[in-house]
């Protein structure tokens, strides 16, 4: 009866974002949301942002089935004081087939979560199969990192954790790393940033 729906925030605007908080409003009515705020604190620029509360828990215990849509209204305060606020409106549809997940029909890698991080971070990964995984983390100017996982996989969802370190087992410096899943022939590439 218990669903989580985990979300994040993308900085596209000119200025960091502060005090960034997201809560979820308006749903169905016979929708309970459990969880409604998360506090996501300061969003650089170009930066998707997770939290360690970045899930709301929604009671589902009374749906009917069919598509439904919630709404979160985001606040944020940019560095001149300016406060903004904005509507998310997101439709979602349970499955009623017995189960909430949804077949893995291909190679999917997730953005990490926290991001920014500081000291770890979770990378998730689905493999509609099993087969060979190479998921590994570069800097900017292309220099491999830290392999993190090289080995035979099972089908389903899978995470890696990164530590910070590089292959030494020295802490990286704060930037911008690149991880990247190799994966069943296919090959994905997304951003992360550490701050020390």
């Amino acid at each position: 009866p218990l669903w989580e729906i985990r979300v994040g925030l993308e900085n596209t605007g000119i200025r960091i974002a502060y005090d960034v908080s997201a809560k979820l409003k308006d749903g169905p009515t016979w929708l309970t949301i459990v969880d409604s705020t998360v506090a996501y604190g300061r969003i650089p620029l170009d930066l998707i942002t997770y939290d360690t509360g970045d899930t709301y828990v929604l009671d589902m215990s009374s749906y009917p089935g069919g598509p439904f849509t919630v709404t979160h209204e985001v606040h944020c305060e940019d560095v001149c004081g300016t406060t903004y606020q904005a509507g998310v409106s997101i439709e979602l549809e349970r499955s009623t087939t017995g189960t909430d997940t949804p077949p893995i029909d291909r190679v999917r890698l997730a953005q990490n979560y926290p991001n920014p991080f500081n000291p770890n971070t979770t990378i998730r990964y689905e493999l509609p199969g099993g087969c060979h995984v190479r998921l590994a983390v570069y800097d900017v100017a292309g220099r491999l990192v830290r392999v993190l996982v090289d080995e035979q996989k099972t089908g389903g969802v899978h995470d890696a954790i990164w530590n910070g370190t590089d292959r030494g087992g020295s802490p990286a410096s704060s930037g911008i790393y690149f991880y990247r899943l190799d994966a069943a022939g296919t090959v994905i590439t997304k951003k992360m940033a550490l701050l020390r």
